[in-house]
């Protein structure tokens, strides 16, 4: 396997802000190790194995302890967005909550909370709403509901 490019392995490194000739230096090592080489038996011999794949058997085999550095480097590639869409989705719901927030002078506590609910749509909508009512049911309300009778002149509660 050839080694990797260290400029680029530089440059990545500085961007998150890891010390790079570690990285540079580890990630050669690591490229040696017969461990991440292809197989004999395969038909893509020729193609490098991915990213996903190295960090992948880096923790499998308790090298991502060994070689820190560069595999703190993968794990931040890796979960670089492809795409801004979803920063950007992420930034119109917060003007949209905090429109809103303008409107009803609510707390920051609470515009955080509706703004993690606004934002991860998509884990809310994978959880069942009975489920929620369920955990939830068996707790007192945080708020008294007082009402004064006064045909009995007593407090209800």
């Amino acid at each position: 396997m050839a080694p990797i490019s260290r400029n680029l392995v530089r440059q990545l490194a500085l961007i998150a802000q890891l010390n790079a000739d570690l990285c540079v230096v580890e990630g050669n090592v690591l490229m040696k190790n017969n461990d991440y080489k292809p197989s004999e038996d395969t038909t893509a011999s020729d193609q490098p194995p991915t990213l996903q794949n190295i960090t992948s058997k880096m923790v499998a085999l308790g090298h991502s302890a060994v070689y820190r550095n560069f595999y703190a480097l993968a794990v931040f590639l890796l979960t670089l967005p492809v795409t801004s869409a979803s920063c950007e989705r992420a930034h119109s719901k917060v003007d949209l909550v905090k429109s809103a927030v303008r409107a009803s002078k609510m707390g920051s506590e609470r515009l955080e909370n509706l703004f993690l609910i606004s934002a991860e749509k998509s884990v809310l909508d994978s959880i069942k709403m009975s489920d929620v009512v369920n955990k939830f049911a068996p707790h007192k309300r945080g708020l008294a509901i007082v009402t004064d009778c006064h045909y009995c002149n007593t407090v209800l509660l």
